[in-house]
């Protein structure tokens, strides 16, 4: 069986938590938000997560956003309280919790495939880590994002992040695309895609 997980990848996880407070604690909460949300996108190991009961698993997406959003309101709490999303967003934000509600609601029934495999049942209260994955994953950006990058100076801050971020990639994708993808098995010891699909027209496809 393939392995998906390292100790070294779960570490990487947990310890994004005190460096998101580092960040903060060093740079502008623009910049600090910019810089982790890029960096986490990066550099965070695939597929390693942790269970918590009742909430998403902690994993590369929830603990970078969620991480943004914890101390964005310790240092920018004046911003994000002023901020005006206007009526359509909230409606929409409302809806995706409907959704939510429906998707548990509605599979709750185990799927039988084969003799041996089995799609356990959705619970009721999973409604619940539903609506917090989808809270993390995409109003936390929207919000954030409207409260802190709503001028010349924070956009700029972010764009001079995405062209950093690009520029970083640049070697570690020229290097893939010839060596085959293994960075990731480098530094957090396992292959994060099945390796059937890393080949494209005669060469590597970089991950």
């Amino acid at each position: 069986m393939d392995v998906t997980t390292s100790p070294t990848a779960s570490a990487a996880l947990l310890l994004w938590i005190p460096f998101s407070i580092l960040i903060f604690a060093l740079l502008k909460p623009p910049r600090a938000v910019a810089f982790l949300f890029i960096a986490g996108t990066l550099f965070l190991p695939e597929l390693e997560s942790y269970d918590i009961v009742l909430l998403p698993n902690l994993n590369k997406k929830t603990v970078v956003f969620a991480w943004v959003f914890i101390p964005a309101m310790l240092w920018s709490w004046r911003k994000l309280r002023r901020v005006n999303l206007g009526l359509m967003p909230w409606a929409l934000f409302a809806l995706m919790v409907f959704v939510d509600c429906g998707r548990a609601w509605t599979n709750m029934d185990p799927i039988v495939l084969g003799h041996d495999t089995i799609i356990p049942p959705i619970f009721s209260h999973t409604a619940f880590t539903f609506m917090v994955e989808d809270f993390l994953l995409v109003f936390v950006p929207f919000y954030v994002g409207a409260a802190l990058f709503n001028e010349r100076d924070s956009l700029r801050e972010l764009m001079k992040m995405f062209v950093i971020g690009g520029l970083l990639y640049l070697p570690l994708v020229a290097t893939e695309i010839v060596l085959s993808p293994q960075f990731h098995a480098w530094v957090y010891g396992y292959h994060q895609h099945t390796w059937l699909q890393v080949m494209r027209d005669g060469a590597y496809r970089p991950m």
